[in-house]
């Protein structure tokens, strides 16, 4: 307790500053320069823990990492890093330990935008080949099986990979890969299925960049 009426730091540590009159708190608050009346112990005590800094905190390490979800989480983080230091004077461990995994999920968080920012480049390399010549020279049966012969020429400026899918009598297809194309080059693709028909037809159905993380795309 103060020995002398004055302000002094809020107990409740909601405010900034409370006033004592000498022998007990009074309801006068001031955070921010503005003051307010706000009785001694009327915030419920679970606000004043470190509890919730330290929820929030745990929160954002478990889900921090996740791509597009990590923007939103950023926030919490940030939150119970704030909070934590806000709520220290009143919860020291519980408060320290919200700090703690608050910056722990704002690292998380940053690589989670930095899996997203990926991503979002690796699709859009996938969606767009860039300017190209595909061109479908054979499809014959060729030891039991369908082959499709084809080649494809970068017109581009720089190196570039491709996804081709070709399909096999409108039943089924086949996908072939080629990486490092140079600018300029023809490259010649081979795809052979196990399927049989007299009336061969072959048909390149797309023609797209590297796939995402090398995942299958449908």
């Amino acid at each position: 307790m103060p020995d002398r009426p004055g302000w002094y730091p809020d107990p409740d540590g909601v405010h900034d500053l409370r006033f004592f009159n000498g022998s007990a708190w009074t309801g006068d608050v001031s955070t921010n320069g503005e003051r307010s009346v706000q009785p001694l112990g009327s915030v419920p005590s679970a606000q004043r823990s470190g509890t919730v800094p330290l929820v929030l905190g745990v929160i954002s390490m478990s889900l921090g990492w996740i791509p597009f979800v990590c923007f939103g989480v950023a926030a919490v983080a940030i939150a119970a890093v704030l909070l934590g230091v806000r709520r220290r004077r009143d919860s020291a461990d519980a408060a320290t330990a919200g700090i703690v995994t608050g910056a722990v999920g704002v690292a998380f968080c940053a690589v989670g935008i930095w899996i997203t920012i990926a991503l979002v480049a690796a699709v859009a390399r996938f969606e767009d080949p860039g300017a190209h010549t595909a061109e479908l020279q054979r499809c014959e049966e060729v030891d039991g099986v369908t082959r499709a012969t084809g080649s494809i020429r970068n017109d581009s400026t720089g190196v570039r990979s491709y996804t081709i899918t070709v399909s096999f009598d409108g039943e089924q297809s086949g996908v072939a890969t080629l990486d490092d194309v140079p600018a300029g080059a023809t490259e010649p693709f081979v795809i052979d299925e196990d399927f049989r028909f007299s009336d061969l037809d072959c048909a390149i159905d797309s023609v797209r960049g590297p796939r995402p993380f090398g995942l299958p795309v449908d």
